[in-house]
């Protein structure tokens, strides 16, 4: 689990717990109404809490895959000869005389 994980489990069981006490009447916090809030603040950080550790492992193998592809475009462009590094600039050159080649033959 990562620290972000556990932080919420963290707040998920002090939350969750203490705001279940102050629904339910246990411990009378009548002149602080704004206590109640507590328990569905401990549900959302108990959705949370799931919702990362769901995530944890896709993060970790998309991140991983990343890496990967990085890793092997770097390879590729240092197995590349110099003059197919520079196709680009051919390209626009050869699509610069059609065009030029076009305009001749329209005249």
């Amino acid at each position: 689990m990562s620290k972000a994980t556990k932080f919420l489990l963290a707040l998920t069981g002090i939350t969750f717990p203490a705001g279940f006490l102050f629904v339910t009447g246990v411990i009378n916090v009548g002149a602080l109404p704004g206590l109640h809030v507590v328990f569905p603040l401990g549900t959302i950080f108990f959705g949370m809490t799931l919702i990362t550790f769901a995530l944890e492992k896709e993060v970790a193998s998309f991140d991983a895959e990343q890496r990967a592809r990085e890793h092997s475009l770097t390879e590729e462009s240092r197995r590349q000869p110099e003059c197919s590094r520079d196709s680009n600039s051919s390209e626009k050159s050869q699509t610069d005389d059609w065009q030029q080649h076009a305009k001749i033959s329209s005249s």
